[in-house]
């Protein structure tokens, strides 16, 4: 069996923004531990990738899941409006989103990383 959880951000005000109704990235991350801690073989969607520090995102939910799929904001043309309210407007830049792609994959080296 596996067991795949849905994180987008390692920021719950980001999370609040584009995921209002969501758990919080907390209770994500401790439904990852109880399951790796239970012997259930997990992963994490990181998808769509929304504003966050990669290097903190991998730390902590790299000791609790085994691989990790990626996938970039593929409707930008809906978000746009809040990206530029927030002035998030390079997290819909392709260059900017591949280079956390890329720190992204570093921080979870030795897992089986995949993009969509």
């Amino acid at each position: 069996m596996e067991v795949g959880i849905t994180i987008t951000t390692d920021d719950d005000r980001i999370r609040d923004i584009f995921e209002p109704n969501a758990p919080s990235i907390e209770t994500r991350v401790h439904a990852l531990k109880e399951l790796s801690e239970n012997g259930i073989k997990t992963y994490a969607f990181i998808g769509p990738l929304l504003p966050l520090n990669p290097e903190a995102l991998a730390e902590i939910i790299g000791p609790y899941t085994q691989s990790v799929l990626i996938d970039r904001m593929n409707y930008a043309s809906k978000t746009r409006k809040i990206y530029e309210a927030r002035e998030l407007n390079h997290w819909l830049e392709y260059d900017f989103v591949d280079e956390i792609i890329e720190r992204l994959e570093i921080g979870f080296a030795g897992k089986d990383v995949s993009l969509c």
